[in-house]
C-alpha cells in the first residue's frame, strides 16, 4: 500500500488549501478563469461554500447568455483546476481523474483515444454525459460534455456517451481514433 502524505497548503500559493479555495481565489485559479472564455473574476464570488459558488456561477452563465457551452467549458475548467493540483501533489503518480482501478493506456503514436462516461443525478432528474479525447502524450485534443434531463436509464445514457464520442470525433474529423 502507498500512503502519501499531503500538506494542508495549497501547492500554488501556500494558503490553506480548501476546494473552495483551490477552484476560486488561488491566484492560479483566478487568472485562469479571467482568461478563460467564462472571463469569471473568482475573487468576486459571494459564497464560501463550493456548491454553492457553482450555483451562483451557473445563475450568472445563464444570465448572461443562456448557452450552456459556458457551463459546460465551466465544468472542464474547474477539472482542469484538479488535474493540475493532482499533478503538483503526487508529481510521478499515474492520474485516473475518472475514480476507475484501470489506469488509462495512451493511443498508439500519433493516435487518439477517447474516453466517455455518464452520470445520473437523480434527485434532479437529470442525467449528464461526457467525452475527452487525449492524443499519444495524455494531453486533452477535445471533449464535450451534455445534460440529459429525464432519461434516468443508466443503459441508454451510457449509449448516448458512446454516441457523443462518435459524433465528436466524426464532426472534427478524427480518423485515428
Amino acid at each position: 500500500m502507498v500512503v502519501f502524505l499531503i500538506s494542508p497548503e495549497c501547492k500554488f500559493c501556500g494558503h490553506q488549501e480548501t476546494l473552495q479555495h483551490l477552484f476560486f481565489p488561488c491566484h492560479r485559479s483566478a487568472a485562469l478563469w479571467v482568461h478563460s472564455p467564462v472571463r469569471l473574476r473568482s475573487t468576486m464570488l459571494r459564497n464560501s461554500k463550493i456548491l454553492d459558488c457553482w450555483s451562483e456561477i451557473c445563475d450568472q452563465l445563464k444570465l448572461w447568455n443562456g448557452d450552456s457551452n459556458y457551463i459546460q467549458m465551466t465544468a472542464f475548467i474547474l477539472w482542469h483546476i484538479w488535474e493540475s493540483r493532482n499533478l503538483c501533489v503526487q508529481p510521478d503518480a499515474q492520474v485516473d481523474n475518472l475514480s476507475s482501478p484501470m489506469l488509462w493506456r495512451p493511443p498508439p503514436s500519433n493516435g487518439l483515444k477517447t474516453n466517455f462516461d455518464a452520470a445520473a443525478d437523480t434527485s434532479n432528474c437529470r442525467d449528464a454525459t461526457a467525452v475527452v479525447v487525449r492524443d499519444d502524450h495524455g494531453r486533452v485534443v477535445d471533449w464535450s460534455c451534455k445534460i440529459w434531463p429525464h432519461i434516468l436509464d443508466p443503459h441508454l445514457v451510457e449509449s448516448l456517451a458512446c454516441l457523443q464520442a462518435v459524433d465528436l470525433a466524426k464532426i472534427r474529423g478524427f480518423s485515428s481514433v
